[in-house]
């Protein structure tokens, strides 16, 4: 047994070896693509998160491959379950406890699921087919996880619960649960002192040390020590139960809670890992480093242009944490803990109107579809309102959109992500916010265009299958550039089956599968590769992979969402629950998106059509400026339709449209004038909060008003309405946009009226005299 390991670690050890020579020697031939232009810094932050500027891949970054994966397995598993009616279930949590039971019968020798409801042996079904995919993708980069007899799901240990107990009563929980003799085995505790081990082991998830590592050997020691990606994602376990029902009393206690959030984010890690050992190899960290320093040495004989590329390492090692998830890592549990329920908190209390924020995302959607497909501006807008009047996708659109790695995100409660930096929420606030996603009707505007997009997008595929690559439209080959789509591949895409949906034709990964063998050989021989079993499968996954991310990279540009680029620039690497990571992430909070249409919006129109620089953009684009102009003037148009109909929930004329105030405010509120919106267009803003205040955000700018209050006491001015106000306004659910009206009217007036008598005409005449509007249905005529 012992020999056959020592061989085996050899054999792996030489294959990964291998291929960390060759993620290297791509990875610097990729960044080298950016070098002649003195683009030093952005070819590097292309190789973490993605480029604007038009090069050979720029846009597969590994934040890209990460979504793509991630769509693959989290969002091909809640379309299986979803497709068998068994999301409730899955969701709700009541077959838990005989999933976990069903997962573990699956992993012995001869399973027997007798006697367990059908419910769970379907789901358990499910989990076992995308967890298996996983892990065979993470062996093909680098790891080696072995199929283990009684594997459930990716362990989940929740530092919070765990910090809440001391290091005795966790091990006295766990250590009739564990198997001690397997653990003991494995070398994962000491024969002589398991207390010990144990301990060490509470340390480890209480510091939440096991977010990035874990601090043990891969069974056959073939990784070396060090902070190996490959050698902690084929690490056995940190804990082995005795059975299935063991693990899941722990979980119960210790983890995530229910199965679904633990097997979800087990997927979400596995994508995360895969992603990174493909670019990077088997040691992300230690590669990127070494890459960074090469670099550096090349910049020898400019000085000056050294100087600024070691300068910027910082920022890009900001990066590196965002793609590897380290960033997330809490430097100070309790901290964190509290910093992530205000922030939640405050998203409820303030987003209650943001659909009809969200209508400026037509402006982005057209936009998308002219640079991606040369359409026109007004025509791709018009798409947008027709995926709108659809509605949600039929089940064979649903099954493409899938297929092609864009899912429904409310699922894993991400919708906020679009306005704010997400934190890590779990339990009944995570099923809250979800819950008011959908009360707000952004989960389905934002699925709903997204899905739209990534079925515009598959179908103008198809449409294009028919024309090599010297034919198709100009923008279109520019696009697949950017996804590493060269001719010999576009070839073998356009072999592929395409997929009937409603009529219409769609390139899905799916139709990968009917390409003949010799064709995938052929491209093979022709790049001077051995072809055999392995290469070809091999070039059918790469090919079906870089469809999911061209088409979730696509789909994200048409629905923006901030994505690491934007994360790693507001949060400059800070760790949350320390003092500069919880300032960062308060002052940031919903600014996100404005920095994110600024990055990739704009930076798409700037950058996108060839210019490395904005100089040679505003010397050579003048086509492409008036392109930009008609893009933000539409933002500025449907931005006014906005305020107007929020305007009209309220009970008010819209404003004056020729008011250059009102133009200002349009173009913010659509986004055009980026960080300035929260100030010029905020709810809270115009409810006096000073410019400082706003860019605070909402929970330090919370500040002002109990400052408000403090001197209101002290003056011994009216207080009571002030605080019905304050509590008005960090009321979660209370501003939803189609709720708040109601409430206005039958109760809302009639206290604040009461609180402070004439408030109400006092508001009619200032909000006349600061905006120029009157009411629809004034309220002092409601209250008497």
């Amino acid at each position: 047994m012992l020999a056959n390991n020592l061989q085996m670690a050899a054999v792996i050890e030489k294959r990964n070896a291998a291929l960390n020579v060759n993620a290297r020697l791509k990875a610097t031939s990729f960044v080298n693509q950016f070098r002649d232009n003195g683009l030093d810094f952005e070819g590097f932050a292309a190789l973490l998160v993605g480029s604007e500027r038009v090069r050979t891949g720029s846009r597969v970054s590994i934040d890209a491959e990460y979504k793509g994966f991630r769509g693959e397995w989290v969002g091909g598993m809640i379309a299986d379950v979803e497709k068998r009616g068994l999301m409730r279930d899955f969701i709700s949590g009541v077959f838990d406890r005989d999933i976990y039971d069903a997962l573990w019968r699956m992993g012995t020798e001869s399973p027997d699921l007798a006697g367990l409801p059908p419910q769970a042996v379907q789901l358990a079904e499910i989990i076992n087919k995308y967890q298996t995919d996983a892990r065979n993708t993470r062996n093909r980069f680098g790891a080696w996880i072995r199929d283990l007899q009684g594997y459930i799901t990716r362990q989940s240990h929740d530092m919070y619960k765990i910090r809440e107990v001391t290091d005795a009563e966790w091990i006295d929980f766990v250590k009739d649960k564990i198997d001690i003799a397997k653990m003991t085995r494995l070398g994962l505790i000491s024969e002589t002192d398991p207390i010990s081990s144990l301990r060490g082991l509470y340390d480890d998830f209480a510091a939440g040390v096991h977010m990035k590592a874990v601090v043990a050997e891969d069974d056959l020691g073939a990784f070396g020590r060090g902070s190996n990606l490959a050698r902690r994602e084929s690490v056995s376990r940190a804990i082995y139960f005795k059975d299935g029902l063991a693990a899941y009393e722990y979980n119960e206690r210790f983890g995530y809670g229910r199965l679904a959030e633990s097997v979800l984010h087990g997927l979400d890690h596995a994508a995360r890992s895969a992603s990174l050992m493909k670019t990077l190899g088997t040691n992300p960290e230690a590669t990127f480093t070494r890459l960074l320093d090469e670099y550096e040495a090349t910049l020898a004989p400019d000085p000056a242009r050294r100087s600024k590329f070691r300068e910027k390492r910082q920022a890009l090692m900001n990066m590196m944490a965002e793609v590897d998830g380290s960033i997330n890592v809490p430097g100070n549990v309790t901290g964190a803990k509290i910093g992530a329920f205000l922030r939640a908190w405050q998203t409820m209390a303030k987003l209650g109107g943001a659909l009809i924020s969200s209508f400026s995302d037509l402006a982005g959607y057209g936009a998308e579809l002219r640079y991606a497909q040369g359409k026109n501006l007004l025509s791709g807008v018009g798409d947008g309102i027709a995926k709108l009047v659809q509605g949600r996708a039929s089940d064979e659109r649903l099954a493409i959109t899938t297929s092609l790695g864009v899912f429904h995100e409310s699922m894993m409660g991400a919708v906020t992500a679009r306005f704010d930096s997400p934190d890590l929420v779990h339990g009944k606030m995570a099923a809250a916010m979800q819950q008011f996603f959908r009360l707000n009707g952004l989960a389905w505007w934002t699925e709903t265009l997204r899905d739209g997009a990534a079925l515009t997008h598959s179908h103008y595929m198809a449409t294009q299958a028919s024309k090599p690559l010297d034919a198709i439209d100009p923008e279109f080959r520019r696009m697949l550039q950017l996804y590493n789509i060269d001719a010999g591949k576009w070839d073998l895409l356009r072999m592929s089956q395409m997929q009937m949906a409603d009529g219409r034709a769609y390139m899905t990964p799916e139709g990968l599968r009917t390409v003949p063998r010799s064709a995938y050989e052929a491209y093979i021989t022709s790049v001077s590769r051995t072809a055999n079993d392995a290469t070809v499968q091999n070039l059918m996954d790469d090919l079906a992979q870089a469809l999911r991310v061209m088409a979730v990279d696509r789909a994200h540009h048409a629905v923006l969402e901030p994505n690491a680029r934007t994360r790693a620039w507001m949060r400059r690497g800070t760790k949350p629950g320390t003092v500069p990571g919880e300032l960062l992430r308060f002052i940031g909070q919903f600014k996100s998106f404005s920095i994110a249409v600024v990055q990739s919006v704009l930076g798409r129109e700037v950058y996108g059509r060839g210019y490395d620089t904005l100089g040679e953009y505003l010397r050579k684009g003048h086509g492409d400026m008036l392109g930009l102009a008609y893009m933000v003037g539409l933002y500025g148009v449907l931005g006014y339709g906005a305020m107007a109909a929020k305007d009209m929930l309220k009970g008010r004329e819209p404003r004056d449209p020729t008011d250059y105030r009102t133009v200002l405010a349009a173009l913010a509120q659509g986004g055009g004038l980026g960080l300035y919106g929260d100030f010029l267009f905020g709810e809270y803003s115009r409810m006096g909060r000073t410019f400082t205040a706003s860019l605070a955000g909402p929970v330090l700018g919370n500040l002002d008003i109990a400052t408000d209050l403090w001197t209101r006491l002290r003056n011994g001015d009216d207080l009571a309405a002030a605080s019905f106000n304050a509590l008005l306004q960090n009321t979660p659910f209370a501003n939803l946009f189609w709720l708040r009206p109601v409430l206005n009217y039958l109760i809302l007036y009639h206290i604040q009226e009461a609180l402070n008598p004439g408030f109400l005409r006092r508001m009619e005449k200032r909000i006349e005299r600061e905006n120029g509007q009157t009411f629809l249905l004034p309220p002092s005529q409601v209250v008497r």
